[in-house]
């Protein structure tokens, strides 16, 4: 069989138009020919630097890592608490808390608030009570001697039931009182009753004529 190139018959420009066609063919071949190249090409550069590329990818996500800040811990049940005592009008103007000595002293018609701050786990973290905690408050003029008639108290708890303090007043009528201990004792649902916290003293002494002062120092 003869593989001499087919001819168109004809015209000549059947003959131009059939040599335009093979052009276009062969280029069509060199173009697919130099794809298959820069293919190959490309694996084998792959394939000599794929592994330094693998390792730098893994150098730049521990960096990535380093970089990013760690999520904050999740605080635990809370351990322990403060006691942060103040008046409650414009006659008081100091505040003590139970490690402090600061005195504040309230005429007869005012009050003090005893607050619990400073709420912690046993990592140091700011925590809340758990939920459905409640709170003990008793004024004792001895430990144990229990509440002593002649302060009233008046808890506190926030929009969730959670005890967040305590208000403080002279009884009616108003007594003197000296030395008396305020202890706070928070029970939570599933760690049970934490240790309480104290402040002392509380005391009620004479004010001006016809008044009482209620004072904390």
């Amino acid at each position: 069989m003869d593989d001499a190139p087919v001819t168109f018959p004809g015209p000549p420009w059947a003959t131009r138009m059939e040599s335009l066609l093979q052009k276009l063919v062969n280029l069509n071949e060199n173009i697919i020919a130099n794809q298959k190249k820069q293919y190959t090409a490309l694996v084998n550069i792959y394939a000599l630097a794929g592994s330094e590329d693998f390792e730098l990818n893994a150098l730049l996500q521990q960096v990535v890592d380093l970089l990013t800040p760690a999520p904050p811990p999740t605080p635990g049940p809370a351990v322990s608490f403060q006691i942060t005592v103040e008046g409650d009008n414009e006659m008081a103007k100091k505040t003590a808390t139970k490690f402090g000595k600061l005195k504040i002293s309230i005429l007869d018609n005012g009050t003090a608030v005893a607050t619990i701050s400073g709420i912690v786990d046993a990592s140091g973290l700011a925590t809340t009570f758990e939920a459905g905690s409640t709170a003990v408050w008793v004024c004792e003029t001895a430990p144990g001697a229990g509440q002593d008639p002649n302060i009233v108290l008046t808890p506190a708890v926030d929009a969730n039931g959670l005890p967040t303090g305590c208000g403080i007043a002279p009884g009616t009528p108003p007594a003197l009182v000296s030395g008396d201990t305020l202890t706070c004792t928070v029970t939570q649902p599933a760690t049970g009753a934490m240790t309480p916290e104290t402040y002392n003293p509380v005391n009620v002494v004479a004010g001006p004529a016809s008044t009482f002062v209620i004072t904390v120092q």
